[in-house]
């Protein structure tokens, strides 16, 4: 993720090693001054240094400047990220209703031709039923008449029997 960190802490510690060795160099020249008074040498190693840090602290300041450009790529490309799972997310749901589409489709509600054959049968249905109707009335007036007959027979039984005893 940080492919520009490892370069910059590398270069950080380049700039810092280069500190400690003009210090060095700054100390070993100082106690060689001091052993052969030479100025032109002394200056010399001042102007260096200060060009060495110089150069450290624009160093620094890149390396300031790049990390900050770093993290703000870095959170465009969390943002993009972002962004995309929202449009797969999105994707997957429209994926989701053509499919719940698709099966309503299949189980469809029936049409007009559908329910106008329905409403043929029905009324079919209804005339039969009705005919079974009046048949059942038919019938159930024969019964009565039947059972009335057997009623007037039988009082005349009875009474035949109970003129006999």
């Amino acid at each position: 993720q940080n492919t520009w960190a490892e370069p910059l802490r590398q270069m950080c510690s380049e700039v810092d090693g280069f500190r400690s060795r003009l210090e060095l160099l700054e100390h070993g020249m100082e106690a060689a001054a001091g052993a052969w008074p030479n100025e032109g040498a002394t200056l010399e190693v001042a102007h260096f240094r200060n060009a060495i840090e110089e150069y450290a602290e624009n160093m620094h300041e890149e390396a300031s400047q790049l990390r900050n450009r770093l993290e703000h790529v870095e959170c465009g490309l969390q943002d993009i990220e972002q962004s995309l799972n929202g449009m797969l997310q999105d994707q997957r749901m429209r994926e989701q209703a053509t499919q719940v589409g698709e099966r309503l489709r299949c189980l469809r509600s029936p049409t007009r031709g559908e329910v106008s054959a329905m409403g043929v049968k029905l009324q079919e249905l209804q005339l039969r039923v009705e005919g079974v109707e009046h048949g059942l009335e038919g019938t159930a007036e024969a019964i009565d008449r039947i059972c009335e007959e057997l009623a007037t027979q039988r009082v005349g039984v009875d009474f035949q029997v109970d003129r006999q005893r």
